[in-house]
């Protein structure tokens, strides 16, 4: 956390002082934050419903939705028009072997469940990790696949209305907790 810190606070603070006195680039930023939002209160729900059970599990389904959200909202979309852009000034093979894809968080999972059991921390990380990218990695797949499939204009339509919910939600969570915060 210390090293996330460091880092956060190295740019942040000008970010900050930026957007502040830039209204156009605060309000772009301010729509693709909106669905992190989103996607993080997924995530709490997700182990909020989970936890009662077993709190490790809880947390670790909590980071693989995030993880494939945040590949499926966040990276499908840049990725799916460097794929389209370089398909045209090269030949790209894009077939995956589906079954390798899922062999992956598969194998991931089983390696977390020896390594937990037998204590064996580093071991632990280190699948946990590959547990996360893979889950991220199928995340951007299936939003190539779906951007794929979805007309262009239809796409910006969607987006559009989505961000309006993200922010509706945004807005609505906010008062909430300034509500639960007077009482």
């Amino acid at each position: 956390m210390t090293l996330f810190n460091a880092w956060y606070y190295s740019f942040s603070p000008a970010f900050a002082s930026y957007l502040g006195s830039h209204q156009t680039q605060r309000e772009l930023f301010g729509y693709t934050l909106y669905p992190l939002i989103g996607l993080l209160y997924a995530s709490y729900y997700t182990y909020a419903l989970i936890s009662p059970l077993n709190n490790e599990v809880a947390a670790l389904t909590a980071g693989l939705v995030a993880a494939a959200m945040i590949g499926f909202v966040y990276l499908a979309p840049p990725l799916y028009l460097a794929k389209r852009i370089l398909r045209r000034k090269m030949s790209l093979s894009s077939r995956l072997n589906l079954r390798l894809l899922l062999a992956l968080p598969a194998a991931s999972s089983a390696a977390i469940g020896f390594s937990y059991s037998t204590g064996m921390g580093l071991a632990l990380g280190f699948a946990a990790a590959t547990l996360l990218l893979s889950i991220l990695t199928l995340g951007v797949i299936a939003g190539i696949r779906v951007l794929k499939r979805v007309k262009l204009t239809y796409l910006t339509q969607q987006v559009t209305a989505l961000n309006e919910v993200f922010k509706t939600l945004a807005i609505c969570t906010m008062k909430v907790l300034n509500s639960g915060a007077e009482e």
